[in-house]
């Protein structure tokens, strides 16, 4: 799942990699703008998050 906000390339490549270890493509998924969207894309099976202990 990707992020609608703008952010660093660094910071996404850090937390949504383009690219496996091996090298892979690591296809994409729909765009969140809100930790409630990302929710319920990830209660529809479209999608998955990472969250930070504060937020679960």
């Amino acid at each position: 799942m990707g992020v609608a906000a703008q952010a660093p390339d660094h910071w996404r490549e850090a937390q949504a990699p383009t690219r496996t270890p091996s090298g892979s493509a690591v296809p994409r998924g729909p765009v969140a703008g809100t930790l409630q969207e990302g929710l319920s894309l990830v209660a529809a099976n479209r999608g998955v998050m990472l969250l930070c202990r504060p937020t679960t």
